[in-house]
C-alpha cells in the first residue's frame, strides 16, 4: 500500500510539474504591463530598440570572437601542414629519397589511373611543369590571371608559399606569397646573379581581409623582353616602345597604400625603366595596387591553388583537361 502511494503522489506531482510548463509556455508574447523599466527614464518603445540594438552588439561581438578562432585554427593548420608542403617541395624538384609505398599508399584509383600516364624514362627526376600547370588554372571569374607570357618563366618555378604571418589579435596580419625558381632560370629568363627567390609582402585588416599596402621585390630579369608585365613593339625607325600587359608577375608589386594609385613603385608603372611604357586599353592589366578588391580576388584564389596543388596537377579543372596534350613545353 506503501508502494501504491509513494507512486500516486509522484505521478501528482509529476501532472502539477507538467501543468505548470504548459501553462508557461501557452503566455501571451506580448505582455500588457504599463511598468517603466527600473532606474530608466526611456520610454517602452525606446527600450525596446535600444535592446534590440544591444542585442546586436552582443551578437557582433560572438562573431568577433568565432572570426578570431577560425584564423587561429587555420594558422594552427598552416604550422602543421608545414612538413607535408616542404616534402611536396622534394618530390617536386628532385630531391632527397624517391617517394616510399607508405607516402603512395593515400592515392585513390582516379590519382593512380592519371598517373599511370607518367610511365616513362626518367632522366630529370622530380615532376617537370608541376607549378606551371598549377597557377595556369588560376581565374577570378572567367578571367585567366596568368597569360601566354607568363609561361616562360613559370617553367621554372620549383616551389610557391603562401604564408600568412603576424600575432594573433593584431589589427593587421602580413601574406608572403614567394616564388623558387630552379637554378636553370639563370640565363634563361632571370639575369646570373638574380635572387632565385621572389617573395611579395602584403598587409591587410584582419577583420576585414582588405589590402593596405605591399611590399615586393622586382624580379631581375635576364632582359627586358623577359619581363611578361610588358610587350616590346619594334617601329621601322629601330626604335621600341613598351605596353603593360596583364600578367601574374604584377602580384610581386610595392605599393605603400592601395588607396592611393599614385603611391606604386615606379618599376611597377614603368616596366621598362625610361619612361616609354604606355597602358594598352584593350588588354587591361591587372594592376594591384588599382584594383585592391580583385587583388584579393587573386591571392585567395592562389592561396587555395597552393594548399591543394597536388589535386590541380592531377586533376586539372574541366577547362584544362587537354591542357598537356596541347601544349608546347619546349626545352626547359
Amino acid at each position: 500500500m506503501a508502494i501504491i502511494r509513494r507512486i500516486t503522489v509522484s505521478r501528482a506531482r509529476g501532472f502539477a510539474s507538467t501543468s505548470m510548463s504548459t501553462r508557461t509556455l501557452c503566455r501571451p508574447l506580448a505582455t500588457t504591463s504599463t511598468a517603466r523599466p527600473k532606474s530608466s527614464t526611456l520610454s517602452r518603445p525606446q527600450a525596446r530598440v535600444l535592446a534590440l540594438a544591444t542585442l546586436n552588439k552582443e551578437y557582433e561581438a560572438l562573431e568577433r570572437l568565432t572570426e578570431e578562432r577560425v584564423r587561429a585554427l587555420r594558422r594552427a593548420l598552416d604550422e602543421a601542414s608545414k612538413p607535408l608542403f616542404e616534402r611536396r617541395r622534394q618530390i617536386v624538384a628532385g630531391e632527397g629519397a624517391e617517394p616510399t609505398d607508405a607516402e603512395v599508399a593515400g592515392a585513390d584509383d582516379d590519382d593512380r589511373e592519371v598517373a599511370a600516364d607518367f610511365d616513362y624514362d626518367d632522366d630529370v627526376g622530380g615532376v617537370e611543369f608541376f607549378w606551371l600547370s598549377v597557377l595556369r588554372q588560376l581565374r577570378v571569374g572567367d578571367e585567366l590571371v596568368v597569360s601566354a607570357a607568363d609561361e616562360v618563366p613559370l617553367q621554372y618555378v620549383e616551389d610557391v608559399r603562401f604564408a600568412t604571418e603576424g600575432a594573433l589579435g593584431a589589427k593587421n596580419e602580413t601574406v608572403v606569397v614567394s616564388l623558387d625558381f630552379h637554378p636553370a632560370a639563370r640565363g634563361a629568363v632571370l639575369a646570373a646573379d638574380a635572387p632565385l627567390t621572389v617573395s611579395c609582402a602584403y598587409v591587410r585588416d584582419a577583420a576585414s581581409g582588405r589590402y593596405l599596402r605591399s611590399a615586393g621585390a622586382a624580379v631581375g630579369w635576364l632582359a627586358p623582353d623577359c619581363d611578361p608585365r610588358a610587350r616590346t613593339t619594334w617601329h621601322p625607325d629601330g626604335s621600341s616602345t613598351r605596353a603593360a600587359r596583364a600578367s601574374f608577375f604584377r602580384v610581386f608589386c610595392r605599393c605603400d597604400d592601395f588607396e592611393n594609385p599614385f603611391a606604386a613603385d615606379e618599376d611597377d608603372l614603368d616596366t621598362a625603366g625610361d619612361g616609354n611604357v604606355l597602358i594598352d586599353d584593350a588588354d587591361e592589366p591587372f594592376q594591384p595596387w588599382r584594383q585592391p578588391d580583385l587583388t584579393a580576388e587573386v591571392l585567395d584564389e592562389l592561396e587555395d591553388a597552393v594548399k591543394r596543388a597536388g589535386d590541380l596537377f592531377l586533376h586539372p579543372r574541366d577547362e584544362d583537361e587537354d591542357y598537356w596534350e596541347e601544349a608546347d613545353w619546349g626545352d626547359r
